[in-house]
């Protein structure tokens, strides 16, 4: 089936099979479509129909916003209506076509196995998957999983610095409360599920050829990307040349029992990189031992603990921000209004 997009800067088209959305028709053909969470949230994959017809996977998506208007469709939860002809759909964009040069992978869907999990706190779990053959992808990058009996795909962002080519993809995932995803992840039978993955997506990426300091804000599963784009940093040696700073957001320490990744980061950065770990509840309440001298624990929200690390020191930084909705826009109103980093160096992913 062929659909046609219009951007603000020309036009693509691609075909879609019957089980995929837009969104992953499109990204597979190599038509870089407007996208981020790419599981109905967010809204930046909305289009709009200007003739043809599609099947809305999620009539009530959080990104058709509050009044939903006729002709709507979000990329990400829609799939062509297998009855109408071809060249019938045609959709205009709010956003443009990316032109940059193809990725690394183009992404696709593939089955994989879970082959382990690890608890790293209350509500936090590290799962690793093996792909049934593997893939490229860079540190920064995401997945939508797809899970049998759930409807939709979920976003979980890689753990793991890349490698050349793997088979082995490596979450870690918040627990939602209610959420159907999350719930199986947490599943005590959960080993040798079998999952559908379709990537690698996203473009909160890391860039070692231009990128100057870092500084990594996150909270819940953000927690993935901070492991992939610090740890990537660390294994390119950017750190012997670059600042970089590390702030995880939690409510309380249980919420996260292992700090071990980040301390070797710590030690393997040859000194340029420091990690703090933002306690929303009091310090008084920390287990003795809980956190290693190389771990820095402030109180406070995330945001409020990198006003206080980074004072004066935004200059020449790229911003990787990533966590829940409040989270992100806090931290992201601070970048813009105090430390004065352009639109380009804020880099974010929101997890709903």
């Amino acid at each position: 089936m062929q659909i046609k997009v219009i951007g603000r800067n020309g036009s693509a088209s691609f075909r879609a099979e019957g089980n995929e959305t837009l969104l992953e028709a499109a990204l597979r053909s190599g038509v870089d479509v407007p996208y981020n969470c790419a599981s109905g949230s967010c809204g930046i994959c909305k289009a709009h129909i200007i003739s043809g017809e599609v099947t809305k996977l999620w009539q009530d998506a959080p990104g058709y916003g509050t009044k939903q208007k006729v002709g709507d469709a979000l990329l990400c939860q829609c799939a062509a209506k297998e009855s109408i002809e071809a060249d019938d759909l045609v959709l205009s964009l709010s956003g443009a076509i990316s032109q940059n040069s193809a990725p690394a992978t183009r992404p696709e869907r593939i089955p994989a196995t879970i082959v382990r999990t690890d608890v790293l706190g209350e509500g936090m779990l590290e799962v690793e998957l093996e792909l049934d053959r593997p893939i490229r992808y860079v540190a920064g990058q995401f997945g939508l999983f797809y899970f049998p009996g759930i409807v939709g795909g979920r976003a979980f962002s890689f753990a793991a610095p890349p490698t050349a080519e793997s088979r082995s993809i490596v979450l870690v995932v918040k627990r939602k409360p209610e959420g159907p995803a999350t719930t199986r992840l947490f599943a005590p039978d959960l080993i040798g599920s079998r999952v559908e993955m379709f990537g690698p997506l996203g473009h909160t990426t890391f860039e070692p050829h231009r990128d100057g300091h870092l500084l990594c804000v996150v909270g819940g599963s953000g927690v993935s990307l901070a492991l992939a784009i610090m740890g990537a940093a660390v294994a390119a040696g950017h750190f012997r040349t670059h600042r970089g700073t590390l702030i995880i957001g939690i409510r309380h320490a249980g919420d996260l029992t292992d700090l071990a990744p980040f301390v070797e980061m710590v030690k393997a950065s040859g000194g340029g990189l420091r990690v703090v770990v933002a306690l929303s509840d009091n310090l008084d309440n920390l287990p003795p031992d809980w956190a290693p001298a190389q771990i820095a624990v402030e109180t406070g929200f995330a945001h409020e603990v990198m006003r206080k690390v980074m004072e004066g020191e935004y200059t020449g930084h790229v911003a990787y921000v990533a966590g829940p909705p409040p989270m992100v826009q806090a931290v992201q109103r601070i970048l813009v209004l105090e430390g004065k980093l352009p639109g380009q160096d804020i880099r974010s992913d929101t997890f709903y």
